[in-house]
């Protein structure tokens, strides 16, 4: 994550973690789907073991399953997608990720 290093560091780690604690899922397209489970299932510490335990949806109509443990892969409407997962209630859905 060359381009998230800079931004993050001991000072910000505690409220990432706490803000993945709220959340009921972690949302990604392929992309950082793609770098994130070459990334974090090595990782180690607190913040690792929580990414990786947690839910995770990857939204992608190239792929059709996730090797990523607790990843399910979510295609077609985006939109729908995402309605679908915020009408089971419950916390926050949290998605790290960019466009590009």
């Amino acid at each position: 994550m060359a381009w998230a290093g800079p931004y993050f560091g001991p000072a910000s780690a505690p409220e990432s973690l706490a803000a993945l604690k709220r959340s009921d899922g972690l949302l990604m397209g392929r992309g950082t789907y793609e770098i994130f489970s070459r990334q974090w299932p090595q990782g180690t510490g607190q913040y690792a073991d929580y990414v990786n335990r947690m839910p995770k949806y990857v939204f992608s109509s190239t792929i059709a399953e996730a090797a990523w443990a607790n990843t399910a892969v979510v295609g077609g409407d985006v939109v729908a997608g995402v309605r679908a997962l915020k009408s089971a209630g419950g916390n926050d859905l949290i998605v790290y990720g960019s466009k590009s």
